[in-house]
């Protein structure tokens, strides 16, 4: 495993063109600039880098860091690779396009952050405790080339390293192709229903009682939790979606996974939505082909200060039931009764009806006889109500 350094001293600089690709063999320590022109190639086939403190990635100027650089390709060496990148050099330090095409995988020893693009073709990159930042304050980077076989590796214990896209526009989509282990993909997205922040996301082994602690429930959910975090306190709305392969899927959930969906933690429990989407099979979440044995559920949630700990659960009932949002109980026998088709087949249910000011006025296990409008015996008048449909 000998093999021979590269190394930048500070002070000094190197660049690499655009036209002609460049290959290092060795180990690569940079202490002072290297540069890598637009469109430009350099192909790293040592087992470490490092970015030591102080010291530079540019682009075409020499003094600057920006999405214009090049390429820095991490290809196959026999006993993985490492990076270290370090933080005290600021995005100074950060690669702008990174290529990782080696099936011995990549392992982080200190943050990584990637302004530009981070591309998968072989192999894994396994945080191992640290995080991948992508983009920074002004753009936020974009992972490409993720699937079954190669993407972000997080721990399978509650606590390690984040994906962290910096920079997430209101209504952008953003994607974490992560998983705790190099043989359980399960990646999430986000939708940012609020305002432009910062978004991170991780995946463990286990569903725990309290979240990160407690016994491990095995009765109806998967041996998974997503984390999913914003930088800012306010609280703000995002669309998740959450893929699963079978795997992970104990012998209950499998049996009725279409009927699963995203449980949150909250208030020391683990809740369960009233309405919810019908999970999605073949697995989309990827670069390349749909994987037909995955399950995507989504689900609207706020994310609220602190970390946003989600997993999956089955229903043992779920058909679809519509539910109207008005009705005329005026005894022409026409549209009599708040009528909610495919509600009696969820037989230990709970319906709750409140007028404006809150005040009960119906409840009903199961929903066998709709409501008629009426509060002992007299007809309710005209007005807007609301309703509390437990499954």
């Amino acid at each position: 495993d000998a093999q021979e350094t590269v190394y930048i001293p500070p002070g000094s600089a190197i660049q690499f063109g655009s036209t002609t690709p460049a290959g290092i063999f060795g180990y690569l320590i940079n202490e002072g600039n290297l540069s890598i022109k637009k469109n430009g190639n350099v192909f790293f086939s040592g087992k470490i880098w490092a970015n030591r403190p102080g010291s530079s990635l540019s682009d075409n100027g020499l003094d600057s860091n920006s999405i214009n650089g090049g390429t820095v390709h991490f290809v196959t060496n026999p006993f993985g690779q490492q990076i270290l990148d370090s933080k005290s050099s600021g995005n100074k330090g950060s690669f702008c396009n990174l290529t990782l095409d080696n099936n011995a995988n990549v392992i982080l020893v200190t943050d990584l952050t990637v302004l530009n693009n981070l591309q998968f073709k072989r192999g894994h990159l396994l945080l191992n405790n640290h995080d991948l930042v992508m983009g920074d304050e002004k753009l936020n980077g974009n992972i490409t080339g993720y699937d079954e076989r190669s993407y972000v590796v997080t721990g399978s214990d509650p606590t390690g390293g984040f994906i962290r896209h910096k920079s997430v526009m209101p209504g952008a989509l953003v994607t974490f192709p992560v998983g705790p282990t190099i043989s359980t993909y399960s990646p999430a997205q986000l939708i940012n229903n609020g305002i432009e922040n910062e978004f991170y996301g991780r995946a463990f082994t286990n569903v725990y009682e309290k979240a990160v602690s407690g016994a491990a429930l095995t009765d109806s959910t998967i041996a998974l939790t997503w984390e999913i975090g914003k930088k800012t306190e306010t609280d703000q709305e995002v669309i998740v979606k959450l893929q699963n392969d079978a795997p992970i899927e104990n012998e209950v959930f499998r049996s009725m996974r279409t009927n699963s969906y995203i449980t949150l933690f909250g208030n020391s429990e683990w809740d369960k939505p009233i309405l919810w989407n019908r999970a999605q099979s073949p697995g989309h979440i990827t670069n390349s082909f749909s994987i037909p044995s995955a399950i995507v559920n989504s689900r609207r949630i706020i994310l609220g200060d602190g970390l946003t700990f989600l997993s999956k659960r089955v229903s043992k009932y779920f058909k679809p039931f519509v539910i109207p949002n008005a009705f005329s109980p005026n005894g022409d026998n026409i549209n009599d009764k708040w009528i909610i088709k495919g509600l009696k087949d969820y037989d230990n249910c709970t319906v709750e009806i409140f007028t404006r000011y809150g005040r009960p006025v119906f409840r009903s296990t199961g929903y066998l006889q709709p409501w008629d409008g009426t509060y002992n015996g007299a007809i309710m008048p005209v007005g807007t109500y609301y309703y509390l449909i437990d499954l």
